[in-house]
């Protein structure tokens, strides 16, 4: 039963905000965030094996 409880809670605290992806550099986006410095940077790395 507390099982039950926990994953309602997490289903229900989770959030439904989108976020859009940069497909430019890290640079580009540094360059970016230069004129608008409300920005943020969030790093995803990926690795193929």
């Amino acid at each position: 039963m507390l099982f039950r409880f926990f994953i309602l809670v997490l289903f229900i605290s989770c959030s439904t905000e989108k976020y859009n992806w940069f497909s430019g550099t890290v640079d580009e986006a540094l360059l970016l965030i230069e004129s608008n410095p409300e920005k943020l940077i969030l790093l995803d790395f990926y690795s193929d094996g």
